[in-house]
């Protein structure tokens, strides 16, 4: 008899509607919470990047590495493999490494300044006899352009996003007589920021409180803003931060004795506000001979806001 009694307590049939939904809520919840788990740890997958064999570049005393990369990564790792002599012989105290991410262009030996409105005029409306300046961003045909000497490179909402990841870049109305002006390149778009020598040209950069103009392979600081104002008074840039000394991260480096390695690690949250399609590493303290392998990790905190944005990427 109690057994029976236990078993009738228990059957779904004498639930009241209010244990049914509170039991059917439950199951729900833990769906859900399955189902959100499988897409933050499958899904989204915001885990470490790793890349080898890096390119190294002696100049002078010091080694640079350039590795082109739109991601923004909050914590990088920097592995550095010696030879067993330069090993045992440095002190780690005596290493400097810094990186900083930032435009490829503002890395370039710079050019002349421009100082004169009619050379900058020259520059800003080369090949090109619209009413709208070379490095514009214009609207044609239900399709948007990027003006570069000339010439009309088409690109996307995305690309632009990718690109001009800024709000002071604005997009102006490219008239059908003008249209008829510039010739039709090829499009614009974000593979172009992986290598410094497809870097959009005549593009204008703010970096330090200065402006540059962007050329093939070169980057000529602007002697002004007023200068820039009497050619285009609504001109559009993008900012970046060059690659001084007090703008660099010095990285923390520990030496490795079982695989004689050299490991460096630094967060760049800090400073990954401008726009940015290159890490600029500067070594000092080693020779380029004494480093036999390479490698870089890039780590992204597992936050809420980085697991949205990873979701946006995907989705949006």
């Amino acid at each position: 008899m109690p057994q029976k009694k236990l078993s009738e307590k228990f059957s779904l049939d004498r639930l009241t509607k209010k244990q049914f939904k509170l039991l059917r809520t439950s199951f729900y919840t833990i769906g859900l919470f399955v189902i959100l788990g499988f897409i933050t740890f499958h899904v989204l997958q915001i885990e470490a990047k790793t890349f080898k064999n890096l390119s190294l570049e002696q100049k002078g005393a010091i080694i640079t590495i350039q590795h082109f990369s739109g991601k923004d990564h909050t914590n990088i790792n920097l592995s550095l493999k010696l030879t067993d002599k330069e090993f045992e012989k440095i002190d780690q105290d005596d290493i400097d490494v810094r990186v900083i991410k930032t435009l490829s262009p503002l890395l370039r030996e710079k050019g002349n300044i421009i100082a004169e409105k009619e050379e900058l005029k020259e520059r800003l409306f080369r090949k090109n006899e619209t009413s709208r300046p070379n490095g514009s961003l214009v609207s044609s045909f239900f399709s948007t352009f990027y003006i570069e000497q000339g010439v009309l490179r088409k690109i996307t909402d995305d690309d632009i996003k990718n690109i001009f990841k800024t709000n002071k870049f604005k997009t102006k109305k490219l008239t059908k007589s003008d249209s008829t002006k510039l010739e039709a390149g090829k499009p614009l778009t974000s593979e172009n920021l992986k290598k410094d020598s497809q870097f959009p040209k005549d593009l204008i950069i703010k970096s330090d409180g200065r402006f540059y103009i962007t050329g093939a392979n070169t980057l000529h600081p602007i002697f002004s803003k007023k200068l820039l104002s009497k050619i285009n008074p609504d001109f559009s840039f993008v900012s970046g931060t060059s690659p001084k000394e007090a703008n660099m991260r010095k990285m923390q480096c520990e030496k490795n004795p079982e695989i004689k390695n050299l490991l460096c690690k630094t967060s760049l949250k800090e400073i990954l506000n401008s726009e940015s399609n290159v890490y600029y590493f500067e070594i000092a303290g080693i020779q380029q001979g004494n480093i036999t392998a390479t490698e870089i990790d890039f780590e992204t905190e597992k936050t809420f806001g980085n697991y949205f944005k990873r979701l946006k990427e995907l989705f949006w």
